[in-house]
C-alpha cells in the first residue's frame, strides 16, 4: 500500500487504500452518508475524500465495540 497524502483519491486509489472492493467500500461510506464525487458528470472518474473514509472506519469501529460490550453483559448503558 502506498502512503497517500492527498485529500481526494480516485475510486481505484481508495480501493487500494482500504483493501476493499468497490461495492464494499461504497456500503462502508454509506454508514456516514458519504458518496463519491463526479465533478465532470456521469461516466467520468469518481473521487472520494480521504477524511470520509477514515470517519466511516471510526464509526464502524465504535459500533462494533458497543455490540461486543452489550453481548458480554458488562455494558454501562
Amino acid at each position: 500500500m502506498k502512503k497517500t497524502e492527498k485529500r481526494y483519491m480516485t475510486m481505484k486509489e481508495a480501493m487500494e487504500y482500504t483493501g476493499m472492493g468497490e461495492l464494499t467500500l461504497l456500503e462502508t461510506l454509506r454508514v456516514i452518508d458519504a458518496y463519491p464525487i463526479q465533478p465532470n458528470g456521469e461516466g467520468t472518474r469518481r473521487f472520494i475524500d480521504k477524511t470520509d473514509i477514515d470517519e466511516a472506519f471510526r464509526v464502524l469501529k465504535d459500533q462494533e465495540r458497543v455490540k461486543r460490550h452489550t453481548r458480554s453483559g458488562r455494558h454501562p448503558f
